[in-house]
Protein backbone atom coordinates (compact mmCIF):
# COMPACT_ATOMS: atom_id res chain seq x y z
CA UNK A 1 0.00 0.00 0.00
CA UNK A 2 2.22 2.11 1.10
CA UNK A 3 4.72 1.52 -2.20
CA UNK A 4 1.85 2.50 -4.55
CA UNK A 5 1.19 6.03 -2.19
CA UNK A 6 4.87 6.74 -3.20
CA UNK A 7 4.59 5.75 -6.81
CA UNK A 8 1.80 7.86 -7.24
CA UNK A 9 3.63 10.73 -5.67
CA UNK A 10 6.12 9.76 -8.03
CA UNK A 11 3.95 9.97 -10.97
CA UNK A 12 3.03 13.29 -10.82
CA UNK A 13 3.93 15.50 -12.92
CA UNK A 14 6.13 18.77 -11.84
CA UNK A 15 5.56 22.18 -13.33
CA UNK A 16 7.99 23.82 -15.58
CA UNK A 17 9.16 27.61 -14.62
CA UNK A 18 7.31 28.68 -18.08
CA UNK A 19 4.15 26.98 -16.75
CA UNK A 20 4.42 29.20 -13.54
CA UNK A 21 5.04 32.71 -15.21
CA UNK A 22 2.09 31.84 -17.32
CA UNK A 23 -0.41 31.08 -14.47
CA UNK A 24 1.04 34.02 -12.26
CA UNK A 25 0.31 36.04 -15.29
CA UNK A 26 -3.38 34.77 -15.98
CA UNK A 27 -4.16 35.66 -12.30
CA UNK A 28 -2.60 39.44 -12.62
CA UNK A 29 -4.44 39.79 -16.08
CA UNK A 30 -7.92 38.61 -14.31
CA UNK A 31 -6.87 40.32 -11.10
CA UNK A 32 -6.68 44.27 -13.26
CA UNK A 33 -9.91 43.35 -15.74
CA UNK A 34 -11.49 42.90 -12.34
CA UNK A 35 -10.25 45.89 -10.45
CA UNK A 36 -11.53 47.79 -14.23
CA UNK A 37 -14.79 46.56 -13.67
CA UNK A 38 -15.20 47.56 -10.18
CA UNK A 39 -13.70 51.01 -10.89
CA UNK A 40 -16.32 51.52 -13.59
CA UNK A 41 -18.57 50.56 -11.17
CA UNK A 42 -17.97 53.08 -8.82
CA UNK A 43 -17.76 55.34 -11.55
CA UNK A 44 -21.02 54.58 -13.12
CA UNK A 45 -22.86 54.84 -9.94
CA UNK A 46 -21.04 58.85 -8.81
CA UNK A 47 -22.18 59.73 -12.17
CA UNK A 48 -25.84 58.52 -11.07
CA UNK A 49 -25.89 60.67 -8.25
CA UNK A 50 -24.14 63.71 -9.11
CA UNK A 51 -26.17 66.69 -10.71
CA UNK A 52 -26.45 66.95 -14.33
CA UNK A 53 -25.20 70.19 -16.27
CA UNK A 54 -27.65 70.79 -19.03
CA UNK A 55 -27.14 74.02 -21.05
CA UNK A 56 -30.71 75.48 -21.93
CA UNK A 57 -31.40 75.00 -25.16
CA UNK A 58 -33.52 77.38 -27.71
CA UNK A 59 -31.91 80.83 -26.80
CA UNK A 60 -31.29 83.48 -28.74
CA UNK A 61 -27.47 84.86 -30.38
CA UNK A 62 -26.65 86.97 -32.29
CA UNK A 63 -22.58 87.49 -33.70
CA UNK A 64 -20.30 90.04 -32.52
CA UNK A 65 -17.90 90.31 -35.11
CA UNK A 66 -15.12 89.11 -33.68
CA UNK A 67 -15.44 85.29 -33.20
CA UNK A 68 -17.73 85.89 -29.82
CA UNK A 69 -21.42 85.94 -29.87
CA UNK A 70 -24.10 87.72 -27.48
CA UNK A 71 -27.51 85.97 -26.14
CA UNK A 72 -30.29 88.56 -26.76
CA UNK A 73 -33.38 86.41 -25.66
CA UNK A 74 -35.45 83.82 -24.46
CA UNK A 75 -36.20 82.26 -28.17
CA UNK A 76 -38.00 79.41 -28.49
CA UNK A 77 -36.57 78.01 -24.72
CA UNK A 78 -39.68 77.34 -22.15
CA UNK A 79 -37.36 76.91 -19.22
CA UNK A 80 -37.50 78.28 -16.06
CA UNK A 81 -34.55 77.57 -15.06
CA UNK A 82 -31.60 78.61 -17.35
CA UNK A 83 -27.59 77.53 -17.94
CA UNK A 84 -26.60 80.09 -20.44
CA UNK A 85 -23.56 78.18 -22.47
CA UNK A 86 -19.95 79.18 -22.36
CA UNK A 87 -20.07 78.65 -25.94
CA UNK A 88 -22.82 78.44 -29.52
CA UNK A 89 -21.82 77.75 -32.88
CA UNK A 90 -18.12 77.49 -32.15
CA UNK A 91 -18.22 80.96 -30.54
CA UNK A 92 -17.43 82.16 -27.27
CA UNK A 93 -20.55 83.74 -25.12
CA UNK A 94 -19.27 87.33 -24.03
CA UNK A 95 -22.21 89.33 -23.77
CA UNK A 96 -25.51 89.41 -22.30
CA UNK A 97 -27.64 91.65 -24.43
CA UNK A 98 -29.83 94.47 -24.30
CA UNK A 99 -33.27 93.57 -23.18
CA UNK A 100 -32.13 90.05 -23.67
CA UNK A 101 -34.50 88.27 -20.95
CA UNK A 102 -36.54 91.68 -20.20
CA UNK A 103 -40.35 90.80 -18.48
CA UNK A 104 -39.35 86.91 -18.66
CA UNK A 105 -40.61 84.26 -16.22
CA UNK A 106 -37.17 82.92 -15.02
CA UNK A 107 -36.56 81.59 -11.70
CA UNK A 108 -32.62 81.13 -11.82
CA UNK A 109 -29.93 81.90 -14.12
CA UNK A 110 -26.59 80.93 -14.67
CA UNK A 111 -24.16 82.94 -16.52
CA UNK A 112 -21.06 81.24 -17.79
CA UNK A 113 -17.59 82.66 -17.17
CA UNK A 114 -16.40 84.53 -20.15
CA UNK A 115 -19.06 86.79 -20.36
CA UNK A 116 -18.42 90.16 -19.48
CA UNK A 117 -21.02 92.14 -20.13
CA UNK A 118 -24.60 92.50 -18.76
CA UNK A 119 -26.69 94.80 -21.36
CA UNK A 120 -29.24 97.56 -20.07
CA UNK A 121 -32.60 95.84 -18.97
CA UNK A 122 -31.61 92.88 -19.79
CA UNK A 123 -33.24 90.80 -16.50
CA UNK A 124 -35.38 94.40 -16.26
CA UNK A 125 -38.70 93.23 -14.41
CA UNK A 126 -38.02 89.75 -14.34
CA UNK A 127 -40.16 89.06 -11.44
CA UNK A 128 -40.28 85.72 -10.52
CA UNK A 129 -36.00 85.58 -10.71
CA UNK A 130 -35.08 84.40 -7.27
CA UNK A 131 -31.55 83.08 -8.28
CA UNK A 132 -28.58 84.64 -10.53
CA UNK A 133 -24.94 83.15 -10.75
CA UNK A 134 -23.17 86.00 -12.25
CA UNK A 135 -19.05 85.14 -13.02
CA UNK A 136 -16.11 87.35 -11.81
CA UNK A 137 -15.39 87.95 -15.94
CA UNK A 138 -18.16 90.63 -15.84
CA UNK A 139 -16.78 93.92 -16.39
CA UNK A 140 -20.32 95.72 -16.95
CA UNK A 141 -23.88 95.62 -15.46
CA UNK A 142 -26.12 97.56 -17.59
CA UNK A 143 -28.56 100.55 -17.06
CA UNK A 144 -31.14 98.46 -15.47
CA UNK A 145 -30.08 95.35 -15.63
CA UNK A 146 -32.28 93.61 -12.88
CA UNK A 147 -34.42 96.66 -12.54
CA UNK A 148 -37.65 95.74 -10.69
CA UNK A 149 -36.40 91.98 -10.60
CA UNK A 150 -38.11 92.55 -6.66
CA UNK A 151 -37.90 88.43 -5.61
CA UNK A 152 -34.31 88.35 -5.55
CA UNK A 153 -33.02 87.99 -1.95
CA UNK A 154 -29.19 88.08 -2.86
CA UNK A 155 -27.06 89.22 -5.01
CA UNK A 156 -23.26 88.98 -5.16
CA UNK A 157 -21.43 91.81 -7.65
CA UNK A 158 -18.46 89.92 -9.23
CA UNK A 159 -14.72 91.33 -8.20
CA UNK A 160 -14.12 92.24 -11.69
CA UNK A 161 -17.14 94.82 -11.99
CA UNK A 162 -16.02 98.16 -12.80
CA UNK A 163 -19.43 100.31 -14.12
CA UNK A 164 -22.99 99.98 -12.55
CA UNK A 165 -25.57 101.75 -14.40
CA UNK A 166 -28.17 103.62 -14.08
CA UNK A 167 -30.80 102.46 -12.05
CA UNK A 168 -29.27 98.91 -12.30
CA UNK A 169 -31.13 96.82 -9.03
CA UNK A 170 -33.98 99.75 -8.24
CA UNK A 171 -36.89 98.25 -7.30
CA UNK A 172 -35.05 95.12 -5.73
CA UNK A 173 -36.85 95.36 -2.63
CA UNK A 174 -35.74 92.03 -1.65
CA UNK A 175 -32.04 92.97 -1.33
CA UNK A 176 -31.24 93.28 2.33
CA UNK A 177 -27.81 93.58 1.94
CA UNK A 178 -25.09 94.41 -0.74
CA UNK A 179 -21.36 94.71 -1.39
CA UNK A 180 -19.99 97.01 -4.28
CA UNK A 181 -16.27 95.77 -4.94
CA UNK A 182 -13.05 98.09 -4.79
CA UNK A 183 -13.17 97.19 -8.57
CA UNK A 184 -15.68 99.43 -9.19
CA UNK A 185 -15.00 103.00 -10.75
CA UNK A 186 -18.37 104.58 -11.31
CA UNK A 187 -21.88 103.73 -9.81
CA UNK A 188 -24.77 104.76 -12.18
CA UNK A 189 -27.75 107.39 -10.41
CA UNK A 190 -30.62 105.71 -8.68
CA UNK A 191 -28.81 102.41 -9.02
CA UNK A 192 -30.38 101.10 -5.74
CA UNK A 193 -33.06 103.30 -5.58
CA UNK A 194 -36.44 101.80 -3.81
CA UNK A 195 -34.59 98.99 -2.65
CA UNK A 196 -36.83 99.19 0.76
CA UNK A 197 -35.44 95.85 2.60
CA UNK A 198 -32.04 96.70 2.69
CA UNK A 199 -29.86 96.91 5.95
CA UNK A 200 -26.44 96.98 5.14
CA UNK A 201 -24.26 98.23 2.17
CA UNK A 202 -20.89 98.35 1.44
CA UNK A 203 -19.32 100.86 -1.11
CA UNK A 204 -15.78 101.85 -2.35
CA UNK A 205 -16.64 105.39 -2.28
CA UNK A 206 -19.62 107.66 -1.91
CA UNK A 207 -21.74 108.90 -4.59
CA UNK A 208 -21.29 108.27 -8.42
CA UNK A 209 -17.83 108.19 -8.44
CA UNK A 210 -14.30 108.50 -6.34
CA UNK A 211 -14.88 112.51 -7.35
CA UNK A 212 -18.32 112.93 -8.70
CA UNK A 213 -21.54 113.50 -7.07
CA UNK A 214 -20.07 112.77 -3.68
CA UNK A 215 -23.33 112.64 -1.51
CA UNK A 216 -24.62 109.36 -0.01
CA UNK A 217 -28.28 109.84 -1.52
CA UNK A 218 -27.39 109.93 -5.18
CA UNK A 219 -27.34 106.16 -5.82
CA UNK A 220 -30.44 105.97 -4.24
CA UNK A 221 -32.06 108.65 -6.63
CA UNK A 222 -31.38 111.74 -4.26
CA UNK A 223 -31.10 115.12 -6.68
CA UNK A 224 -28.91 116.31 -3.93
CA UNK A 225 -27.76 116.08 -0.12
CA UNK A 226 -31.04 117.92 0.44
CA UNK A 227 -32.92 114.66 -0.38
CA UNK A 228 -30.52 112.16 1.25
CA UNK A 229 -33.42 111.45 4.00
CA UNK A 230 -36.44 111.50 1.61
CA UNK A 231 -34.37 108.34 -1.01
CA UNK A 232 -32.38 106.28 1.47
CA UNK A 233 -33.75 103.25 2.67
CA UNK A 234 -35.51 103.68 5.97
CA UNK A 235 -34.25 100.34 6.70
CA UNK A 236 -30.80 100.93 5.92
CA UNK A 237 -28.75 101.19 9.34
CA UNK A 238 -25.30 99.86 7.94
CA UNK A 239 -22.73 101.48 5.88
CA UNK A 240 -19.02 100.58 5.41
CA UNK A 241 -16.79 102.56 3.18
CA UNK A 242 -13.74 101.07 1.99
CA UNK A 243 -12.18 104.09 -0.40
CA UNK A 244 -11.80 107.51 -0.64
CA UNK A 245 -9.89 110.57 0.90
CA UNK A 246 -12.89 112.79 2.03
CA UNK A 247 -16.66 112.69 3.60
CA UNK A 248 -17.55 115.82 1.24
CA UNK A 249 -19.93 118.56 1.93
CA UNK A 250 -23.55 116.87 3.72
CA UNK A 251 -22.36 113.36 2.38
CA UNK A 252 -24.43 111.86 4.92
CA UNK A 253 -26.58 114.66 6.07
CA UNK A 254 -29.96 114.04 6.88
CA UNK A 255 -29.50 109.96 6.68
CA UNK A 256 -31.47 109.82 9.86
CA UNK A 257 -31.67 105.56 10.38
CA UNK A 258 -27.98 105.47 9.88
CA UNK A 259 -26.75 103.44 12.83
CA UNK A 260 -23.01 102.28 11.61
CA UNK A 261 -20.73 104.19 9.46
CA UNK A 262 -17.74 102.96 9.40
CA UNK A 263 -14.94 104.80 7.37
CA UNK A 264 -11.58 103.73 5.80
CA UNK A 265 -7.70 105.03 6.92
CA UNK A 266 -7.37 106.48 3.46
CA UNK A 267 -9.84 109.74 4.72
CA UNK A 268 -7.98 112.53 5.68
CA UNK A 269 -10.94 115.33 5.56
CA UNK A 270 -14.27 115.46 7.02
CA UNK A 271 -16.12 117.98 5.72
CA UNK A 272 -18.80 120.43 6.58
CA UNK A 273 -22.49 118.53 7.47
CA UNK A 274 -20.55 115.31 6.23
CA UNK A 275 -23.21 113.69 9.38
CA UNK A 276 -25.42 116.38 10.32
CA UNK A 277 -29.06 115.30 11.24
CA UNK A 278 -27.73 111.57 11.28
CA UNK A 279 -29.84 111.20 14.36
CA UNK A 280 -29.56 107.30 14.65
CA UNK A 281 -26.10 107.11 14.66
CA UNK A 282 -24.38 105.79 18.20
CA UNK A 283 -20.40 105.61 17.82
CA UNK A 284 -17.84 107.21 15.14
CA UNK A 285 -14.40 105.82 14.82
CA UNK A 286 -12.23 108.60 12.97
CA UNK A 287 -9.59 107.27 10.59
CA UNK A 288 -6.27 107.87 11.94
CA UNK A 289 -4.98 110.59 9.18
CA UNK A 290 -8.29 113.02 9.19
CA UNK A 291 -6.52 116.73 9.88
CA UNK A 292 -9.79 118.62 10.09
CA UNK A 293 -13.35 117.88 11.25
CA UNK A 294 -15.70 120.71 9.18
CA UNK A 295 -18.40 122.90 10.52
CA UNK A 296 -21.17 121.04 11.98
CA UNK A 297 -19.73 117.72 11.11
CA UNK A 298 -22.11 116.02 13.60
CA UNK A 299 -24.68 118.40 14.46
CA UNK A 300 -27.52 117.23 15.93
CA UNK A 301 -26.26 113.59 16.10
CA UNK A 302 -28.27 113.35 19.09
CA UNK A 303 -27.93 109.44 19.19
CA UNK A 304 -23.78 109.73 19.11
CA UNK A 305 -22.65 108.69 22.94
CA UNK A 306 -18.76 108.04 21.93
CA UNK A 307 -16.12 109.83 19.25
CA UNK A 308 -13.12 108.45 19.02
CA UNK A 309 -10.69 111.22 17.78
CA UNK A 310 -7.77 110.25 15.84
CA UNK A 311 -4.48 112.44 17.28
CA UNK A 312 -4.05 113.38 13.56
CA UNK A 313 -6.52 115.95 14.17
CA UNK A 314 -5.56 119.82 14.30
CA UNK A 315 -8.80 121.44 13.66
CA UNK A 316 -12.73 121.05 15.02
CA UNK A 317 -15.09 123.80 13.09
CA UNK A 318 -18.04 125.96 14.19
CA UNK A 319 -21.11 123.47 15.91
CA UNK A 320 -19.26 120.34 14.77
CA UNK A 321 -20.46 118.47 17.58
CA UNK A 322 -23.21 120.71 18.50
CA UNK A 323 -26.65 119.11 19.58
CA UNK A 324 -25.33 115.86 20.39
CA UNK A 325 -27.39 115.79 23.29
CA UNK A 326 -26.25 111.95 24.17
CA UNK A 327 -22.42 112.51 24.08
CA UNK A 328 -20.50 111.88 27.54
CA UNK A 329 -17.17 111.34 26.59
CA UNK A 330 -15.17 112.96 24.35
CA UNK A 331 -10.92 112.79 23.87
CA UNK A 332 -9.83 115.91 21.70
CA UNK A 333 -6.47 115.42 21.11
CA UNK A 334 -3.34 117.34 21.96
CA UNK A 335 -2.46 118.30 18.74
CA UNK A 336 -6.01 120.15 18.27
CA UNK A 337 -4.79 124.32 17.49
CA UNK A 338 -8.27 124.90 16.87
CA UNK A 339 -11.87 124.64 18.21
CA UNK A 340 -14.86 126.98 16.34
CA UNK A 341 -17.51 128.45 18.16
CA UNK A 342 -20.35 126.40 19.14
CA UNK A 343 -18.06 123.18 18.60
CA UNK A 344 -20.01 120.84 21.56
CA UNK A 345 -22.63 123.66 22.28
CA UNK A 346 -25.80 121.72 24.05
CA UNK A 347 -23.97 118.50 24.66
CA UNK A 348 -26.16 118.14 27.53
CA UNK A 349 -24.80 114.39 28.24
CA UNK A 350 -20.92 115.64 28.35
CA UNK A 351 -19.54 114.78 31.92
CA UNK A 352 -15.80 116.25 31.73
CA UNK A 353 -13.42 117.62 29.49
CA UNK A 354 -9.82 118.04 28.88
CA UNK A 355 -9.00 120.74 26.36
CA UNK A 356 -5.78 120.00 24.46
CA UNK A 357 -2.59 121.66 25.29
CA UNK A 358 -1.65 122.91 21.57
CA UNK A 359 -4.86 125.39 21.83
CA UNK A 360 -4.48 128.90 22.48
CA UNK A 361 -8.06 130.16 23.16
CA UNK A 362 -11.28 128.13 23.87
CA UNK A 363 -13.45 130.30 21.11
CA UNK A 364 -17.19 131.66 21.64
CA UNK A 365 -19.94 129.54 23.21
CA UNK A 366 -17.56 126.08 22.46
CA UNK A 367 -19.18 124.64 25.54
CA UNK A 368 -22.49 126.29 25.83
CA UNK A 369 -25.28 124.50 27.75
CA UNK A 370 -23.76 121.86 28.07
CA UNK A 371 -25.82 121.38 31.48
CA UNK A 372 -23.64 118.09 32.31
CA UNK A 373 -20.78 118.98 32.30
CA UNK A 374 -18.79 118.99 36.21
CA UNK A 375 -15.38 119.38 35.29
CA UNK A 376 -12.83 121.08 32.85
CA UNK A 377 -9.66 120.99 32.93
CA UNK A 378 -7.66 123.98 31.04
CA UNK A 379 -3.84 123.64 30.29
CA UNK A 380 -1.25 126.24 30.33
CA UNK A 381 -0.74 127.94 27.40
CA UNK A 382 -4.18 129.09 26.60
CA UNK A 383 -4.58 132.46 26.55
CA UNK A 384 -7.76 133.72 26.49
CA UNK A 385 -11.64 131.85 27.20
CA UNK A 386 -14.44 133.15 24.69
CA UNK A 387 -17.87 134.40 24.91
CA UNK A 388 -19.94 132.43 26.33
CA UNK A 389 -17.33 129.32 26.70
CA UNK A 390 -19.15 128.22 29.53
CA UNK A 391 -22.28 129.30 29.94
CA UNK A 392 -25.21 127.61 31.06
CA UNK A 393 -22.87 124.90 32.18
CA UNK A 394 -25.00 124.21 35.21
CA UNK A 395 -23.42 121.75 37.11
CA UNK A 396 -19.60 123.00 36.69
CA UNK A 397 -17.91 123.16 40.03
CA UNK A 398 -14.63 122.47 39.07
CA UNK A 399 -12.88 124.61 36.52
CA UNK A 400 -8.93 125.53 37.12
CA UNK A 401 -7.68 128.51 35.31
CA UNK A 402 -3.89 128.62 33.85
CA UNK A 403 -1.15 131.29 34.65
CA UNK A 404 -1.06 131.77 30.63
CA UNK A 405 -5.03 132.91 30.51
CA UNK A 406 -4.81 136.96 30.08
CA UNK A 407 -8.77 137.32 29.12
CA UNK A 408 -11.89 135.83 30.25
CA UNK A 409 -14.26 136.95 27.77
CA UNK A 410 -18.19 138.61 28.32
CA UNK A 411 -20.19 135.69 29.83
CA UNK A 412 -17.93 133.29 29.81
CA UNK A 413 -19.30 132.00 33.21
CA UNK A 414 -23.09 133.10 32.65
CA UNK A 415 -25.26 131.07 35.24
CA UNK A 416 -22.75 128.59 36.32
CA UNK A 417 -24.71 127.80 38.97
CA UNK A 418 -22.71 125.17 40.82
CA UNK A 419 -19.72 127.55 40.84
CA UNK A 420 -18.61 128.07 44.18
CA UNK A 421 -15.03 129.29 43.86
CA UNK A 422 -13.04 130.82 41.57
CA UNK A 423 -9.35 131.71 41.27
CA UNK A 424 -8.44 134.35 38.57
CA UNK A 425 -4.75 134.06 37.32
CA UNK A 426 -2.44 137.10 37.94
CA UNK A 427 -1.79 137.19 34.44
CA UNK A 428 -5.50 138.11 33.53
CA UNK A 429 -6.03 141.40 32.45
CA UNK A 430 -9.99 141.51 31.09
CA UNK A 431 -12.88 140.27 32.59
CA UNK A 432 -15.76 140.69 29.94
CA UNK A 433 -19.28 141.67 30.67
CA UNK A 434 -21.45 139.84 32.88
CA UNK A 435 -18.60 137.02 32.50
CA UNK A 436 -19.68 135.67 36.02
CA UNK A 437 -23.09 136.83 35.81
CA UNK A 438 -26.32 135.08 37.84
CA UNK A 439 -22.79 132.43 39.64
CA UNK A 440 -25.68 132.43 42.42
CA UNK A 441 -23.54 129.84 44.19
CA UNK A 442 -19.97 131.90 43.47
CA UNK A 443 -19.14 132.44 47.37
CA UNK A 444 -15.53 133.00 47.43
CA UNK A 445 -13.03 134.74 44.22
CA UNK A 446 -9.51 134.89 44.76
CA UNK A 447 -7.19 137.04 42.63
CA UNK A 448 -3.55 135.77 42.28
CA UNK A 449 -2.03 139.10 41.87
CA UNK A 450 -1.73 142.01 44.43
CA UNK A 451 -4.98 144.70 44.87
CA UNK A 452 -3.23 147.04 42.91
CA UNK A 453 -2.70 144.74 39.63
CA UNK A 454 -6.47 143.97 40.30
CA UNK A 455 -7.50 147.63 40.23
CA UNK A 456 -5.79 147.47 36.69
CA UNK A 457 -7.80 144.50 35.07
CA UNK A 458 -10.04 145.79 32.83
CA UNK A 459 -14.01 144.60 34.25
CA UNK A 460 -17.12 144.97 31.73
CA UNK A 461 -20.63 145.84 33.41
CA UNK A 462 -22.15 143.44 35.75
CA UNK A 463 -19.33 141.08 35.52
CA UNK A 464 -20.21 139.20 38.80
CA UNK A 465 -23.83 140.32 38.51
CA UNK A 466 -26.10 138.40 41.26
CA UNK A 467 -22.79 136.81 42.74
CA UNK A 468 -22.63 136.12 46.91
CA UNK A 469 -18.91 136.69 46.92
CA UNK A 470 -18.91 140.41 47.84
CA UNK A 471 -14.86 140.54 48.05
CA UNK A 472 -12.20 139.84 45.56
CA UNK A 473 -9.19 137.74 47.78
CA UNK A 474 -6.01 139.36 46.46
CA UNK A 475 -2.33 138.08 47.20
CA UNK A 476 -1.77 141.51 49.95
CA UNK A 477 -5.72 142.10 50.81
CA UNK A 478 -9.06 142.01 49.85
CA UNK A 479 -10.91 144.16 47.24
CA UNK A 480 -14.89 144.95 47.17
Amino acid sequence: MQENQLTATKMKPKRTTSEKVLIALFIAVLLFFAGITVYLMAQTLRNQNAPVIRETLGLQYTSNGDGTCSVIGIGNCKDTEIIIPSKHAGMSVTGIGKEAFRKSNLTSVTIPNGVTSIGDFAFYDCSSLTKITVPNSVENIGESAFRDCFSLTEFTIPVGVTAIGKSAFEGCSGLTKITVPNSVESIGKSAFRNCSKLTSITLPFIGASADQEQYFGYIFGAKGTSENRKYVPDSLRTVVITGGLSIGYSAFSGCSGLASITLPDSVTSIDEKAFHYCESLTEMVIPNGVKSIGDQAFYHCTGLMCVTVPDSVTSIGKSAFSSCSALTEITIPDGVESIGSYAFSDCSALREITIPSALKSIGEKVFYACSGLTKVTIPNGVESIGKSAFSYCSKLAEIAIPESVTVIDKSAFYKCVALKEFVIPNGVTTIGESAFYNCSNLKNIQFMGTMAAWNTVSKGLDWNFNVPAAEVACSDGTVR
